[in-house]
Order: structure tokens, then C-alpha cells, then sequence
């Protein structure tokens, strides 16, 4: 590696709350490593002052894809990027799910409108599923929830998701799945490619004819209650298939976080496989922090 690397690690963030980055960052530095918080937007920052960089809390990224993939691909040729850059290209877009889907992997039943800037409400309309229930429609590029509109109304539908094509999104139109009032939502976290913890968001953060604006910020109170848990076997199997399901190794990723919500019928799909800059709800194991900084100096080691 270069011989100008002079910090062990950099903990890529953004510039809000990360309710995780002080854990991690001492963490990481009881285990001995020197460590520097920056900002994935900070142009200015030289990468090769790095030996490792572990993609954390960039929640902020969505609205600005392509320069986010191209700021990685410039710390990929500098440092270690964690999760590798392959994975942050195939995840930071949701259509990833039809990959899942064709892999046998169960995922929320989803209807797909490509980007269109001349997109008309009629040509919406022909995708939107009559009937009553409540549907959900958000950009398949998206984080915390934002842009994400749950309705019963058709006609506000369309319109939304005319609205979404039309300035350059592809679009996920889903039903809305009232099992996640009763059951919750299940979040399967790996690290180092292996099991370590789940917690259960409680409710739904959507209510009726709700539209979501704002970013949410994983484990704020936006959310609803959380708890640990411990998934059920048809979580667990489905958590694994998904992991299985994603491009390369599973223990090539540094984390990794699958979350399920129960289909009509009470069996658990998955809603998205985070692997770019999940929330990991590491105050809910108390070895978690710990393990990450494990996989993260074992990079170290290696990249030297």
C-alpha cells in the first residue's frame, strides 16, 4: 500500500447525527488503530492517507448518487473500501430486489415503472393495481424512508408516480402490508459475514396518506419503538438466502443488514438488503461493536 498512509482507518460519515460513530470509533481505536471521522462529501479529503475505510452513517447520499459512487470509486483506488465497491454499485439502487426475486428469494410483491421524463399519469396508471388497499410508492434510489408515499387514493398514486418517473427515478410501487402493524419489522444483522444480532422495529413509521419528505435517521425516534429479538426460524432462513442471493462472497462484507416485514399470510419477506450504510443497532449487542472492529483490523493487518 502507499507508504504515505499514516491513519488506520477512516470512518466515513456525513454531517448529521450518527448515533453509532463515537461506539465504533473507540471500538476501533481500544483495538489499537488510529482512526479519523470524514465526511464522504469532503472533496479535499486525500484517501491514501488511509489504510482502511469503513463506509458507515453516508445516509445523506441518495440525492446524489453518481457523485457518491464516483467519490467511492476514488477512495476503492486509494484505500480498502468496506463494503467493496462492487457491492455499493449493485446496492445504492433498489432494483437489486429483482435479482433477489429471481433468485428465489421472497421479497414485498413490487411493481416496476422506469424512468421516463415524458411519463404521463395515464401511463402510471396502467402500472398502479385497482383496488383498495393502501399502496406504498418510493425511487428505487433512496434512504430513511424519503420520497416514500403510502396512499389509498389511485388518482394521488398515479400522480406521484408520474411525478417520481418524470424527474429521472425508477419506481417501486408495492402494497401496503398491515401484518408490519401487528408483527413489526425484523432487521437480520450480519457482520464479517456472519449472524450477530436482530432487533424488531415495532408498528409502521407510515400512516395513512402519509408522504415522507425528511430523512429519518435509523434508530431516532421517527421509527417507532425498538427492541432486540430473536428472528424465527423462516426469518432466519430468508435472512440467509438474501445474503446468499447478493453478488460475491458473504464474507467479503463487512456488515450486512436484511430487512423483513411479514407478507399477507404472516411469512416473512424481504423489504431491502442493506449493505452500503445500514444503521446497525449495535447498543442492542453489546459484542457487536466489538466484532466490527475485529473485521475492520483484521483489513488492516492486511492491507500493511
Amino acid at each position: 500500500m502507499n507508504s504515505r498512509q499514516s491513519v488506520d482507518v477512516a470512518y466515513i460519515t456525513y454531517d448529521g447525527h450518527d448515533p453509532d460513530r463515537l461506539t465504533v470509533l473507540e471500538a476501533l481505536e481500544r483495538r489499537g488503530l488510529t482512526t479519523e471521522a470524514v465526511r464522504w462529501s469532503d472533496g479535499e479529503i486525500d484517501w491514501s492517507n488511509y489504510r482502511v475505510a469503513i463506509l458507515r452513517s453516508a445516509w445523506d447520499y441518495p440525492a446524489f448518487r453518481g457523485e457518491f459512487l464516483e467519490r467511492m470509486r476514488n477512495v476503492d483506488e486509494k484505500c480498502v473500501l468496506m463494503n467493496p465497491l462492487s457491492i455499493l454499485e449493485w446496492n445504492t439502487d433498489k432494483r437489486y430486489l429483482r435479482t433477489l426475486e429471481e433468485q428465489g428469494v421472497p421479497v414485498v410483491p413490487t411493481t416496476w415503472l422506469p424512468a421516463n421524463p415524458g411519463m404521463t399519469e395515464s401511463e402510471a396508471a396502467t402500472e398502479i393495481p385497482e383496488g383498495t388497499q393502501d399502496l406504498v410508492i418510493k425511487p428505487s434510489v433512496g434512504a430513511g424512508g424519503r420520497h416514500c408515499l403510502r396512499t389509498g387514493d389511485r388518482a394521488r398514486a398515479r400522480t406521484y408516480a408520474a411525478h417520481l418517473a418524470r424527474r429521472g427515478d425508477h419506481v417501486l410501487i408495492q402494497p401496503y402490508l398491515k401484518s408490519v402493524e401487528r408483527q413489526g419489522e425484523a432487521s437480520v444483522i450480519y457482520i464479517g459475514g456472519t449472524y450477530s444480532h436482530a432487533i424488531r422495529r415495532n408498528g409502521s413509521y407510515l400512516g395513512p396518506e402519509t408522504e415522507v419528505n425528511d430523512l429519518m435517521v435509523p434508530g431516532g425516534d421517527d421509527v417507532g419503538p425498538i427492541q432486540g429479538y430473536e428472528p424465527s426460524d423462516d426469518e432466519f432462513k430468508v435472512a440467509e438466502s438474501a445474503l446468499a442471493a447478493t453478488p460475491g462472497r458473504a464474507a467479503d462484507l463487512a456488515y450486512a443488514r436484511i430487512d423483513l416485514i411479514p407478507d399477507s399470510t404472516g411469512k416473512p419477506c424481504v423489504t431491502e438488503v442493506e449493505l452500503t450504510e445500514p444503521f446497525l443497532f449495535l447498543g442492542h449487542c453489546p459484542t457487536a461493536a466489538h466484532s466490527l472492529a475485529h473485521v475492520v483490523a483484521e483489513a488492516v493487518e492486511a492491507s500493511t
